[in-house]
């Protein structure tokens, strides 16, 4: 099972690798199975663009059964063409090099270095072509679906929880990141992903709407917009475990 997504999935603000979301997913997963091998495939800073290049040049070498995708934060908040332009210019070329190599430490200095900046500037929220980019992130998902159940893989598509996404009571040092992030309007346009996801239905094998998943946690989970600590990723990989055991029982028989 490869578990796909940004620097979310990858386990920036994480303890260890352990305090992972696919950390603690591998223990659940353990606890029934004994042959299943979990990949932790995030890559810091990756937009459905870079994971599904990522997945057709790389991971399915693996034969691989099920991908478990956790995105939708990055595609929101990225500029448009910067995703979509194969032109790239040489500072992303050399970023997504680093984000798709084997060596971890660059992708972490570079995620610390982007953490930074956007911790000591106030942040607004750029609200330009939002329909065109959830429209391409529904599009690349729908097509990159259907490709991998035709080679009998399992996706389950998932919208990950983001800061202020659901009604979790914010903490105070989560309500100073919710104004700083500029988190209100961001969730705004947030929605327009989410209207997406019945279109992708047909496509993927489950599509999941994760935005509620801190409701009833009134303590610090998150530490930016989108991060979130060991107990955040706990509470996220319990619930992916949740969803995808019948997934993966269906796979076994």
């Amino acid at each position: 099972i490869f578990l796909i997504g940004g620097s979310t999935m990858f386990g920036v603000g994480s303890s260890s690798d352990e305090t992972t979301i696919p950390g603690f997913f591998e223990v659940y997963v353990s606890e029934k199975f004994t042959d299943i091998e979990i990949i932790n495939a995030g890559i810091p800073g990756a937009d459905s663009f870079t994971e599904i290049e990522y997945i057709e040049n790389q991971l399915l070498e693996y034969n691989p059964k099920i991908f478990v995708i956790y995105d939708g934060w990055n595609d929101l908040q990225k500029d448009f063409k910067e995703m979509s332009d194969t032109e790239e210019n040489t500072t992303v070329q050399l970023i997504r090099a680093i984000n798709r190599g084997e060596y971890q430490t660059p992708k972490i200095l570079i995620q610390h270095y982007f953490n930074w900046k956007h911790n000591t500037t106030d942040v607004t929220f750029d609200t330009s072509n939002i329909n065109e980019k959830s429209i391409a992130w529904k599009n690349n998902w729908k097509k990159t679906c259907n490709d991998l159940d035709d080679k009998g893989i399992k996706t389950i598509l998932i919208l990950q929880p983001i800061l202020g996404s659901g009604n979790k009571v914010l903490s105070s040092e989560e309500e100073h990141y919710y104004s700083h992030y500029d988190s209100k309007t961001m969730n705004e346009y947030y929605e327009t992903y989410a209207e997406q996801l019945n279109e992708l239905e047909d496509s993927c094998t489950k599509v999941l709407d994760y935005r509620d998943t801190f409701d009833e946690f009134t303590e610090t989970l998150f530490f930016d917009s989108g991060h979130t600590g060991d107990l955040g990723n706990k509470i996220v990989a319990k619930r992916i475990f949740s969803d995808v055991l019948p997934v993966i029982s269906s796979n076994s028989e």
